[in-house]
């Protein structure tokens, strides 16, 4: 009895490992069967999520800067040789159109992203000023003070033939005034940015992205007035008669006769400078694709300013200042940026993105014309250090893929 149990015993143990093992080949045959299958049925690839963007900005600003006056529009009479009643004349800064593109890159799965991006934008602005009568006349702000009788060296009051009062009166620049001023600004703005940053999700609304970079800048600025009729010239003519022929500067004195001294006024400030710059984005998730979201930013670069002043004399042909002067310094920039961003994912591989937005751009102390200001010190200047600004819109479309 004990020998058939041993029997049956070894048999059943037999059977059940020969079905186990029919069982395991069974599952590896269906399984290779079904991965064919799904190789055979397996969808396209998607990455999910776009890794490289293109994008374009078009901006349209207006730049401001402050202490540029044109003249000073006095309501008097031209015998006065006081401002009694002034007003300020600026200029009027025009809105323009200009550019940005770049190229943003994530970085492997380090969840970092490099950007680089170029901005241009060329703007001016104008003003032209006519007094068109004699009830008030045009004081230039950024003429020499002693421009007005450069020319004619007026400091001898015996070859002139005039009282020394009136050639002092002159010469001093006291009635140097103008019927006319036309003025026209414009700077050129280029700049380049390459930084890096790291977006992460601080809930599930609230997206924020610190970046650092470097940046670098380059401004072009161009200041140009003329002044035209000088007063003080035809109030020369209405005191004292003309000179007889044979005094050698009686060619000088009839050239003004048909309409009064004329000047111009050139300055140029150019600027390029190279810096770090930091900021944060941030973006708050509102649903369908929609988000708001604010930036800031901010750079600190050093570089050099190249300045020049040319005041000519139009109607002698002659130049009375002439001054370049070059020199090292450092500015801050600050960035704001406000608006609305829509984007949509295609197979979660490429994305199209839309932004309208408000920016702010302020560059401190680019205001480094010089500005002469005492007709006996000839050489004693100062600049204002006045901050150039630039706001506006943009309309931004992005490419990713």
């Amino acid at each position: 009895m004990l020998k058939h149990t041993k029997i049956y015993s070894t048999v059943c143990i037999s059977l059940m490992t020969t079905l186990f093992s029919a069982d395991i080949a069974q599952n590896q045959t269906n399984k290779q069967q079904k991965n064919q299958v799904q190789q055979v049925q397996a969808p396209p690839t998607c990455t999910k999520g776009s890794n490289y963007f293109f994008y374009g900005d078009v901006l349209v600003w207006q730049a401001h800067e402050n202490n540029l006056p044109v003249a000073i529009d006095n309501y008097n009479s031209i015998n006065s040789n006081v401002i009694n009643d002034g007003e300020t004349k600026n200029l009027e800064f025009n809105w323009d159109v200009g550019f940005r593109v770049g190229f943003d890159a994530k970085l492997a799965e380090t969840g970092w992203d490099l950007n680089l991006a170029w901005l241009r934008f060329y703007t001016d602005a104008h003003k032209h000023l006519n007094t068109h009568d004699t009830t008030h006349q045009l004081y230039p702000t950024q003429m020499h003070p002693a421009d007005a009788f450069f020319s004619l060296g007026m400091d001898n009051a015996a070859v002139l033939n005039y009282t020394p009062e009136l050639v002092y009166f002159i010469n001093d620049g006291t009635n140097n005034s103008f019927s006319e001023a036309k003025a026209h600004w414009e700077a050129h703005l280029n700049q380049i940015d390459l930084d890096m940053g790291r977006a992460f999700d601080v809930t599930r609304w609230l997206t924020l992205r610190p970046h650092f970079g470097i940046r670098t800048t380059w401004i072009k600025q161009v200041f140009n007035i003329k002044y035209e009729n000088n007063l003080a010239v035809n109030q020369l003519f209405q005191a004292t008669p003309i000179f007889p022929i044979t005094n050698p500067l009686q060619f000088v004195l009839e050239s003004f006769q048909d309409g009064g001294d004329n000047f111009k006024v050139q300055k140029r400030n150019h600027w390029w400078g190279l810096g770090p710059e930091a900021g944060l984005d941030m973006l708050f998730n509102v649903g369908c694709g929609f988000s708001v979201f604010g930036n800031v930013a901010a750079a600190i670069e050093y570089g050099f300013h190249d300045t020049s002043d040319k005041d000519r004399d139009q109607t002698l042909e002659f130049t009375n200042i002439k001054v370049k002067d070059s020199f090292r310094t450092a500015h801050p920039i600050l960035d704001l940026v406000l608006g609305l961003h829509w984007k949509y994912e295609f197979c979660r591989r490429f994305t199209l993105g839309l932004t309208g937005a408000w920016e702010q751009h302020v560059y401190f102390s680019q205001n480094q014309f010089p500005v002469f200001v005492d007709s006996k010190s000839l050489g004693s200047y100062i600049t204002t250090n006045s901050d150039l600004t630039y706001q506006g819109y943009s309309f931004s479309v992005q490419l990713g893929f």
